[in-house]
């Protein structure tokens, strides 16, 4: 990703998993930002994630409460409000884009196994103990 969309997408990321929210670590502290242009890039999206970030981006110039400024140079206070104006929107397209965003980010945060393991989800194959497992059925 060119720099100016890295810039924009580093600011989302630090304001959707912010250092000492629900975690002590956040964004910043994992490779994030390379785990989801990866992810992007192999559902082959990364024209229409580009096209989100600079909509991100862009979108504070249109409100003067916000000082018109871009949104990776915004405070993270102001940041959080915009994410929010777009989650709470009526048009259906932008909540829809920043849910899908929000997936995307959360499910590769969540997905590092230092947050996995500190949620207390077992490792997946000690998930279900063999002893628990049925027989196998004989065919006839």
């Amino acid at each position: 990703m060119s720099g100016g969309g890295r810039r924009v997408l580093d600011a989302v990321l630090e304001t959707l998993v912010p250092e000492g929210g629900a975690f002590p670590e956040g964004a910043p502290t994992f490779p994030l930002a390379e785990r989801v242009e990866e992810f992007v890039r192999g559902a082959g999206a990364g024209t229409a994630f580009r096209l989100l970030l600079y909509g991100i981006e862009l979108y504070p110039l249109l409100l003067p409460r916000l000082g018109r400024r871009r949104f990776s140079r915004l405070p993270l206070e102001k940041r959080e409000r915009v994410l929010a104006a777009w989650e709470a929107s009526r048009f259906w397209p932008r909540r829809q884009a920043l849910h899908a965003l929000k997936m995307i980010v959360l499910s590769q945060f969540y997905g590092q196994p230092e947050i996995h393991a500190r949620l207390g989800y077992p490792h997946p194959l000690a998930r279900v103990p063999i002893d628990d497992l049925p027989a196998p059925r004989e065919t006839p």
